[in-house]
């Protein structure tokens, strides 16, 4: 496939069974004050309302594209064909990847991290602080700080794994 749109920041979003999660996930993003950036969801097989939800925003913001697999494949394997498969579409200066039930606290995370890698063009990625948080268990924990990887290999690519503060 043939790029056809480019954007500042891609973000990934591999989901299956995150509809409890979705709505606070995507209105983060929606709220951000930067606007650069696409969001290519990919649902594996979700057997809830995930990719409803989903559809939804999609409606209203046209940054926002959705694909489905047609049978239910490791975690691992929906990250990584998520990657593949919005490379393939989209070209972009940095790639983040979000977790469904992950979302953005500060609406200027974008802006910070985006100004953050543009400072260090030989970033190879960027870890923000984040905290894991298990609202069941009344757990919050901070885990990093900001940290920029020199590593031509892996270069503009900010991988998240929990919820974003963006401090």
């Amino acid at each position: 496939m043939l790029n056809i749109s480019h954007t500042n920041v891609l973000i990934l979003l591999p989901f299956c069974n995150e509809a409890a999660y979705l709505e606070r996930t995507l209105k983060s993003l929606e709220d951000q004050e930067y606007k650069d950036w696409i969001l290519f969801a990919q649902d594996n097989c979700s057997d809830d309302s995930s990719a409803e939800i989903i559809r939804h925003h999609q409606e209203n913001d046209s940054r926002i594209y959705l694909v489905s697999l047609n049978q239910r494949v490791p975690v691992e394997e929906n990250w990584n064909s998520v990657f593949e498969t919005a490379s393939a579409i989209f070209s972009s200066d940095y790639t983040m990847w979000l977790g469904g039930d992950d979302y953005l606290e500060d609406p200027n995370y974008l802006n910070s991290l985006t100004g953050e890698l543009d400072k260090f063009p030989n970033a190879g990625a960027c870890v923000p602080q984040f905290k894991a948080s298990d609202p069941l268990a009344g757990v919050s924990e901070d885990f990093f700080k900001v940290k920029i990887a020199q590593n031509s290999r892996i270069r503009n690519v900010i991988e998240l794994s929990a919820i974003v503060t963006g401090k």
